[in-house]
Parts: structure tokens; sequence; C-alpha cells
């Protein structure tokens, strides 16, 4: 599932909240990538198989960096998402208040068992970017669910044509990523990934 936003589209943004369905429905434009398509999430039993207890803080830095390499290696081509072409695009470098938003978010997505851009508080991806002190002008996100590993989930992204957009585009310099995992939830696996540039 992916979100995103420019300051074109911010008025957009700002009405997520309070009409989700009129916001996927009339906002954007020809330009945009598609804002919110469908969950991009494995079941469990077609994933590699799930831990049986929590990660650590080791294994979670692990596959951050793992998944911010394979992202890289991905931008580093130019590809077609769904019917628009991208150019190869530089690096994102890790940002320490991005990386903090999209952790959060993947562990509550774990924790609560719901996948979904909005916290189950109703904050969206914009208002928890923005809570963390980062001044964006332009702001996407990612998350997909199911799979262990980090190129499968780059994978998944790649394969859908909204989420590929955001990882392609050349608008954002910044990223911050999350993983969090539950033996109990319904993808045991939730990721995430912020895309921004500051203002």
């Amino acid at each position: 599932m992916n979100a995103h936003v420019t300051s074109k589209s911010l008025f957009c943004a700002a009405g997520l909240a309070l009409a989700a369905t009129a916001f996927v429905a009339g906002c954007g434009t020809a330009d945009d990538p598609e804002l919110f398509p469908e969950p991009v999430a494995v079941t469990p039993d077609e994933a590699p198989a799930a831990l049986t207890s929590a990660l650590t803080a080791t294994d979670t830095e692990t596959l951050r960096a793992q998944i911010l390499v394979e992202i890289n290696k991905a931008r580093a081509v130019a590809r077609v998402c769904g019917t628009k072409s991208y150019p190869a695009a530089p690096p994102l470098r890790r940002n320490t208040k991005l990386d903090s938003t999209a952790q959060a978010h993947s562990v509550d997505m774990a924790t609560k068992n719901y996948f979904n851009h909005n916290s189950l508080d109703g904050r969206t991806p914009f208002d928890r970017i923005s809570s963390t002190g980062y001044n964006w002008s332009a702001a996407a996100e990612n998350i997909a669910a199911g799979n262990s590993t980090a190129a499968a989930t780059v994978q998944q992204w790649i394969t859908s044509a909204g989420h590929c957009a955001n990882l392609m585009s050349k608008t954002y310099v910044d990223t911050g990523i999350g993983v969090g995992y539950s033996a109990t939830a319904k993808y045991k696996y939730y990721w995430t990934q912020n895309f921004a540039k500051p203002l």
C-alpha cells in the first residue's frame, strides 16, 4: 500500500482523516502515482518461515539496513512502473526522524494486528512524519506485509505501480525504514518506508 503527497496535493492529505473515500477518489493529478493501491501483502504460508519470537534490536537493524540496500539497487536501474517509465534515480539516504516514525508504525501495525497507512488513532503518514519535526515539501509512504526478507519486500513494491512510482521518484532524497513482527498478527511481518524531501 502506498501514500504520496507533495505540496500541491497537501489539501488532499489534510482531508484524508475526514473523508478517506473522497481523498482516494478525488485527489492527485495524472502525474501522481496511484495514491492508495490495494495493500501489498502475502499470507504467512506463502512467505518464508516466520520467527517464533520477537525481532531483536540487532535483527531489526539488520533488516532495515538490508532493505535500504535493496531499495537503492532498485533505484539505480531505469524501470517501468505500471505504464510510466522512470529513469534511474540517486540513492536515498536514511534519516533518523523518518526512521523513527517508520519503525513506530511497523511495530504498531504488528502489535495491534492491522495493515493501513492510517494509525488506529487516526493519524495519517503525513501527521506522523510532521510530528518528528521533519519539515517536508514532499512526502510518501509505502507499506508491505507478509515477507520476512528485504529483497522479497522490495520486489512486492516494484511489482505494484504506485509503490514502484514512489520508490523510483527523484523527488525524494530522504527515507526512513521500519519493520515489525508479531507471531500472532495476520501477516507476521509489517514493513514501512517513508520518503521525503525537506523544505
